[in-house]
């Protein structure tokens, strides 16, 4: 409660605090993030999806099939989820997954309120590989099993986070597979929303959007590299930890490839 007034005071036992939490707007940053790369001399090609990689050259083009080859001396795919136009046979041999992820994000909260930190309900302890050495973690997978089965089944757990605008944002689910269904479920919306009103006090519940995320992930690593060809590094599956790991393992692949 000292930390932020949107936790629910009913039926609180406890919390956990981290002084190292920082949370960044994403559309902020994909809107700068490129103007910092080009003023760092970074040549940024858009609509330009890349068919053929072949050292020293690289083939791509828009799908009108206009044709661009640019001469490079390394290339790092990047792919996200995209398992199917580079490499295909590293990717099918890879274990690689993808996770589709629904979430929701509130309109601008009124009267200039703020959420304060990020917020994480109890079941996030169940759901990130760090809490595993929780000595009484079985015991709360156990209750939530036995109590919340449904959230086990759809892997919910519930983050809430504000944006520059005022807005916050609500999430999110998990469903597994190679193949993605591309609706999206009103169920899983409605069981987030619940669960976030057991900790979580805001203003205005109001939902101004509605969206699914797909990533790529491996089930044992926490991402995934390769080599499929001399001067190509595949890097990609950073999982659910993608804000979290991204530069970071953007520095460590720039220093092994120079």
């Amino acid at each position: 409660m000292e930390k932020s007034e949107a936790v629910q005071p009913v039926d609180l036992q406890g919390s956990l605090w981290s002084e190292t939490e920082l949370t960044v707007d994403p559309r902020e940053v994909i809107g700068e993030f490129p103007r910092y790369l080009q003023e760092s001399g970074v040549d940024l090609r858009y609509g330009a999806l890349v068919r053929r990689i072949d050292l020293p050259l690289i083939e791509a083009g828009p799908a009108n099939g206009a044709k661009e080859r640019w001469e490079v001396d390394t290339a790092i795919v990047c792919g996200g989820h995209d398992f199917e136009t580079l490499y295909p046979e590293t990717f099918a041999a890879s274990g690689l997954t993808r996770c589709k992820l629904q979430m929701m994000r509130t309109g601008p909260q009124p009267g200039g309120w703020q959420l304060g930190p990020s917020l994480a309900s109890g079941l996030t302890l169940r759901f990130y590989k760090s809490f595993s050495i929780c000595k009484t973690l079985p015991a709360l997978r156990a209750r939530i099993a036995a109590e919340k089965p449904e959230y086990d089944r759809w892997a919910i757990h519930v983050l809430a986070s504000q944006t520059a605008d005022g807005a916050v944002t609500l999430g999110d689910s998990h469903e597994y597979g190679l193949h993605v269904d591309i609706f999206n479920k009103s169920l899983l919306d409605d069981l987030i929303l619940r669960e976030a009103a057991i900790f979580l006090r805001i203003p205005s519940w109001s939902i101004a959007e509605r969206w699914h995320g797909v990533y790529s992930l491996h089930p044992e690593r926490p991402f995934f590299e390769a080599e499929p060809a001399p001067g190509v590094r595949i890097v990609t599956a950073p999982g659910g930890s993608g804000m979290t790991l991204s530069f970071g393992l953007a520095e460590r692949t720039a220093k092994a490839m120079a």
